[in-house]
């Protein structure tokens, strides 16, 4: 779903993701003729606010894109411009919201600042608490001999996981405990943990295989195109953390993204 404050242009965004005949559907939910839904979408009539809760509930928005919606209509509806101002500010706080990556990720856990300048200062922090929840859980030499790393550091990296609940012990075997931690994005860290695992992709590029993926795409665009990638984007975010939540454990991999303006 776009962010626009054009609600008829959310509705055309989502009609196109959908097969052909969706405005007919639209109509049969709202009970009104196709032409008054074309009429609708072409700028010359507006829905009533039954009918944008009906469409939202057609198309299985969620709470906060259902709000986002609603808000839309009440804006394009508005003749005067204080309340065409304040269903603006309105539909701001929103986006925000819907934008940001920890509603997108679903990822509420943050450790502690002591913990987190540890936590972030290497990619084995993360990537061993990943490694162990492959299979049955790892070992100690089995952590050594995937990150080539000696005995002693991989003590103390496991010994920090374990304390902070990130990682449990059974019989010599660790496994992973909590599924994900998030980093706000005003925090000191985010480019140490963004830094960490670009380097290692950098490290990997000489050695890219043909079932693995790796692309930079430097192009021009228009504010409006740049901003509709950046929800597209979040989107697949999204639905690449839902997809990992029941995917078995089998390998450790990494997933970077990038999208950002070309300043200087």
């Amino acid at each position: 779903m776009i962010y626009s404050d054009d609600y008829r242009e959310i509705m055309k965004d989502l009609i196109a993701q959908k097969p052909r005949g969706e405005i007919a559907k639209i109509a049969s939910r709202l009970d009104v003729a196709a032409t008054l839904v074309s009429q609708v979408l072409a700028g010359k009539r507006h829905l009533t606010l039954g009918q944008a809760m009906s469409v939202t509930n057609h198309f299985e928005l969620d709470p906060l894109e259902k709000d986002y919606f609603i808000g839309a209509v009440h804006k394009c509806r508005s003749s005067e411009e204080d309340l065409q101002n304040y269903w603006g500010d309105k539909l701001k706080e929103i986006k925000k919201t819907l934008q940001s990556v920890k509603n997108k990720t679903k990822i509420k856990y943050e450790l502690d600042e002591a913990a987190k300048v540890k936590f972030y200062s290497s990619y084995l922090y993360s990537g061993i608490r990943l490694f162990c929840s492959i299979e049955k859980g790892k070992s100690l030499s089995d952590i050594c001999e995937k990150f080539k790393i000696s005995r002693q550091r991989a003590k103390a990296i496991v010994e920090f996981l374990l304390e902070k609940r990130l990682i449990s012990e059974k019989n010599g075997v660790y496994q992973m405990e909590i599924q994900g931690t998030y980093i706000p994005p005003d925090s000191d860290h985010i480019y140490r943990h963004h830094a960490n695992w670009r380097l290692k992709a950098l490290s990997h590029l000489a050695d890219v295989r043909e079932d693995e993926l790796s692309y930079t795409s430097p192009l021009t665009l228009d504010k409006k195109t740049f901003d509709s990638i950046r929800v597209d984007i979040l989107n697949l975010v999204e639905k690449a953390v839902q997809k990992t939540f029941s995917a078995p454990s089998e390998q450790l991999v990494c997933l970077n993204i990038d999208l950002f303006r070309i300043d200087s």
